[in-house]
């Protein structure tokens, strides 16, 4: 994210709450980005859910399991780039970043 895009959410964001909230989407999605790779990334929408979680989200169900299994890897070099979840949680993703969820 580039500087001047950073300084005009932190400008907006005291004002009104959703830019504070997007500038954090913008930042966890881009550490999932340096972290993961482009291919994973293109795969998978991440967030941060309750209790300090990474919620990671795919349609793929390979994915999901490899993801699963590297849980501890992503927690260490999510950190690496200063979030510290408790948790790595993998979920499915139905019909694209528009879909439900199970």
């Amino acid at each position: 994210m580039s500087r001047d895009f950073a300084r005009i959410l932190d400008d907006l964001g005291t004002t009104n709450p959703f830019f504070s909230e997007l500038k954090k989407r913008v930042v966890l999605n881009s550490a999932w980005k340096a972290v993961m790779g482009e291919k994973i990334s293109k795969e998978t929408y991440v967030c941060e859910g309750k209790d300090n979680t990474l919620e990671v989200w795919t349609e793929n169900p390979v994915m999901r399991n490899d993801l699963r299994f590297m849980s501890s890897e992503i927690l260490k070099k999510m950190e690496e780039k200063g979030f510290k979840f408790k948790k790595v949680t993998v979920k499915r993703l139905r019909g694209g970043t528009s879909g439900s969820a199970e």
